[in-house]
């Protein structure tokens, strides 16, 4: 499951990564994994920092994106 997370490096920008595993705790968290990346995530995405789920997407428009606009694009509805 791919969710959408608040990056705990800088506040102001949004992740989606898949969430691969969750880590013993209490608040819940979750260890984390972008697809292009060969490693997991080296913070755990706390349940508080969590904004929703990615319900679905298109392979190849965040490169058209990028392409057009110049740098990383995340749409939310």
């Amino acid at each position: 499951m791919a969710i959408v997370f608040t990056d705990p490096a800088d506040p102001a920008r949004l992740i989606a990564h898949r969430a691969v595993k969750q880590v013993p705790g209490d608040p819940p968290a979750w260890q984390t994994r972008g697809d292009a990346n060969p490693t997991i995530d080296p913070l755990p995405v706390n349940a508080g920092t969590i904004h929703g789920r990615v319900a679905w997407a298109i392979p190849g428009l965040g490169a058209v994106v990028t392409a057009i606009r110049g740098g990383p694009a995340v749409v939310l509805f």
